[in-house]
């Protein structure tokens, strides 16, 4: 019985983990920020502003999870983040600059 559980269990797991990457940053790598109305309020004013900001570089890779940015002290916010809230920088910083 005790195999069977684990099996369904298993079945269950891929099915969820279809399709999904596991993604993960490394320390000095540069991510956008997606920008919440729950915690960016005064940066999302309206639907037609931007959803992202960046690139940020990551100072601390906390856990798998929870990634610790170099932000701006004008944001008031706290540096950490979840993954969920990061995507990778693909490009130079100099080509956003423009």
């Amino acid at each position: 019985m005790g195999n069977q559980i684990q099996a369904q269990t298993e079945k269950v797991t891929n099915y969820h983990k279809k399709g999904k990457r596991a993604r993960s940053f490394n320390e000095g790598d540069l991510v956008w920020l997606h920008l919440t109305n729950e915690r960016f309020p005064y940066l999302r004013k309206s639907k037609l502003s931007p959803r992202g900001d960046g690139p940020f570089q990551i100072i601390k890779k906390i856990n798998d999870n929870a990634y610790q940015l170099d932000l701006p002290t004008n944001y008031g916010v706290h540096s950490t983040f979840n993954i969920s809230d990061l995507s990778p920088f693909v490009g130079s910083v100099d080509d956003d600059e423009h």
